[in-house]
């Protein structure tokens, strides 16, 4: 995967690389997520925990005004649609460790919702570069460019 955004989630959700049970609920969440979401329309996109062991899998999906936190469990899709124009703040946490460093982007929402996207926690190290990189454009997106609020 060259960057981390949905094009990519869509060719590696096709080619079938996880392991059978989060694949399943990954192909599930696609299917789902093309059926009800405008897709050419997503700006920005954050797989947490397909790549590494986790069972908590969330996708975020970035629209103009809007983020989609999806929840792809066995039984359920679940899609929450959080308005942009509710961020309370943003928190970007960059933390030295040896050899890399660790983002941690934190959106606060007004209704009390916290949306945390760390590069280290929610990848691996094959993929946390990826990450780190998705966590500056989503941040440059909502604070800098601010095309996404």
């Amino acid at each position: 995967m060259n960057e981390l955004n949905y094009e990519q989630f869509e060719k590696w959700v096709k080619s079938e690389s996880f392991r059978p049970d989060t694949g399943y609920k990954l192909r599930l969440a696609y299917f789902k997520i093309n059926e009800l979401l405008p897709t050419n329309e997503i700006r920005e996109f954050y797989p947490k925990n397909i790549v590494n062991d986790k069972e908590d899998i969330e996708l975020f999906a970035f629209l103009d005004s809007k983020l989609i936190v999806i929840l792809p469990k066995e039984e359920e899709t679940i899609f929450k649609v959080l308005y942009l124009k509710d961020i309370s703040h943003v928190d970007l946490e960059i933390k030295k460790n040896i050899g890399f460093e660790s983002w941690v982007l934190k959106i606060y929402f007004t209704n009390n919702t916290v949306i945390e996207l760390n590069s280290v926690e929610d990848s691996n190290e094959y993929w946390r570069y990826k990450y780190e990189d998705a966590i500056k454009r989503i941040y440059k997106s909502l604070l800098v460019e601010k095309s996404l609020v």
